[in-house]
């Protein structure tokens, strides 16, 4: 994902069949004409570099369970929303009871009643609602948790390649901030849009490489989310 726009970036193939023939990730913005301000990577690099995150994750997996298991519980305390969830239902049954009590009274003052417990309920269902969906993501990052060990618990060992390797069960996201900045996001516990840099990273590395005769160090890290 672009870390500029938030549009995907895409496999493309310059130059094919020559000798020039380069694989590039690019930014779907960029697709006929430059628009993002987000640059081209060469592919070969993000292989490389997701192979080490990949071999880092594996070695260190417990760790990682731990790591996604602390944030996932610190941001979905779902018995503590389930609570908040049935103190506002008994507060809309509350006010649902006495607004019953004025359905056949004179039409005029039926309809100030009504106006009025509407504007009570509304923020209660409002919350009703926002904790309801809360409590929905928080099931999904449960399903990620459950396939992320699923899916790391056969590793014994690093791989010599991401042949066959399920990245998307892996990783939830990666942001190319710029070109030589990039996060691998583990986990769906928080809102991805406020990862804008990387200065909640853990295990930063750098991967030295070439464009044309330009030298870059990108820099790359993990971020749990």
């Amino acid at each position: 994902m672009c870390g500029k726009c938030g549009k995907n970036y895409n496999f493309k193939v310059n130059n094919r069949g020559k000798a020039s023939e380069s694989r590039i990730f690019h930014c779907a913005s960029n697709r006929e004409r430059k628009i993002c301000e987000n640059d081209d990577l060469p592919l070969d690099v993000i292989d490389i570099i997701t192979l080490k995150v990949v071999n880092k994750i594996i070695t260190n997996k417990k760790n990682f369970f731990d790591l996604l298991e602390e944030s996932f519980d610190s941001k979905n305390d779902v018995e503590k929303k389930k609570k908040q969830i049935q103190e506002l239902q008994e507060k809309i049954d509350v006010l649902q009871a006495k607004f019953k009590k004025y359905k056949d009274i004179d039409d005029e003052f039926y309809r100030e009643v009504n106006k009025a417990y509407k504007e009570k309920l509304k923020p209660l269902y409002m919350k009703k609602v926002a904790l309801e969906n809360s409590i929905s993501t928080a099931t999904s990052v449960n399903d990620y948790l459950y396939q992320f060990k699923k899916v790391l618990s056969p590793y014994d060992r690093t791989i010599p390649s991401l042949t066959d390797f399920p990245l998307n069960k892996v990783f939830s996201r990666v942001i190319i901030h710029d070109r030589d900045h990039i996060t691998f996001v583990l986990g769906k516990a928080g809102d991805i849009s406020t990862i804008t840099s990387m200065d909640d990273d853990i295990l930063i590395q750098t991967e030295p490489y070439l464009i044309r005769k330009t030298k870059h160090l990108l820099k790359y890290g993990i971020y749990i989310n």
